[in-house]
């Protein structure tokens, strides 16, 4: 008799412990990250689906968690008020592709709208920026300009020299021209002396956009870490500058990309998620706002006014 009561209670001891310990995580410390990691629980809304392993999917809870706990501890401080003034601005990231005309592409925006939308944010008191900025800000607190606005252009078109470059000169703005390597010097693509003209004139930047323009999601492991890291030696080649941004091509990407990505040493990386981009997204897997080529300019002056 007196073993079974003995292990009714080791039962009833063992349930108990299993049975608080999802509560245990409420008592811990508040932990403040130090980095913001990828935010890989996001990543099959929009993109392919991915086998994300058990190990990553318990540090994405746990680096939610954290995250959670840090701000939660924060709030309760004197300096409440400070962290608040202070905290990462979201910004709205641009997405373009080629400045030509051709209605069958909505990809691509016409010259003549492309100039009226840039007017627009000129006159409108809209400061562009590039991702070294946003990095100060995000990373070191440093204060942004007012309205500040990141304008992006994806594969690396020739006319972003021939038409965007000569519009973006006029009204002193900023822009990250995101280049597919294997695609430089061909005759629909920049040349290796316009991209170094344009990065001398401290207007533009370079980021990659893999050597060949694969859908990362379905190439082989190997040929994903190719791709990420060969673009970047190019570039660093072609520019002589560091490179710290890279473009998913087509917005598709998985765990293995983002892995890639952060061991390649970007410091950012764009999707094609629309929203503006905040920290919060993970610096490797930022939103952006596409501008289509059937878009209004009432429109474009209504989302930013």
């Amino acid at each position: 008799m007196y073993k079974s009561i003995a292990n009714l209670s080791l039962l009833i001891t063992i349930i108990t412990l299993f049975g608080c310990s999802t509560n245990y995580k409420s008592h811990s410390p508040a932990i403040q990250l130090t980095a913001s990691p990828p935010n890989l629980k996001n990543m099959a809304v929009t993109e392919k689906p991915s086998n994300i392993s058990s190990v990553a999917k318990k540090y994405i809870k746990k680096s939610k968690f954290l995250q959670e706990k840090s701000v939660k501890a924060l709030a309760k401080t004197p300096i409440k008020q400070a962290f608040l003034k202070s905290s990462p601005q979201p910004i709205p990231i641009l997405m373009y592709h080629s400045i030509g005309i051709n209605r069958r592409n909505n990809l691509l925006v016409a010259p003549a709208k492309f100039a009226s939308q840039i007017k627009h944010l000129h006159k409108a008191g809209y400061q562009s920026i590039c991702f070294n900025i946003l990095e100060n800000h995000w990373k070191l607190g440093k204060p942004l300009p007012p309205k500040p606005i990141l304008l992006t252009f994806d594969d690396g078109y020739k006319d972003n020299y021939t038409i965007a470059y000569p519009i973006l000169k006029k009204y002193k703005f900023k822009a990250t021209i995101f280049v597919i390597t294997n695609f430089v010097d061909d005759a629909n693509h920049l040349s290796q002396k316009q991209i170094k003209e344009m990065i001398s004139s401290g207007l533009i930047d370079i980021g990659a956009h893999t050597k060949t323009h694969p859908d990362l999601t379905t190439v082989p492991s190997k040929k994903v870490y190719q791709e990420i890291f060969g673009s970047k030696q190019i570039l660093t080649k072609y520019t002589g500058k560091p490179v710290i941004a890279f473009a998913y091509p087509i917005g598709r990407y998985n765990y293995e990309a983002v892995k890639a990505t952060g061991a390649a040493r970007y410091k950012f990386a764009v999707t094609t998620k629309p929203g503006y981009a905040n920290p919060k997204q993970g610096w490797l897997t930022l939103n952006r706002v596409r501008i289509n080529g059937d878009l209004s300019l009432a429109a474009f002056t209504r989302m930013f006014p």
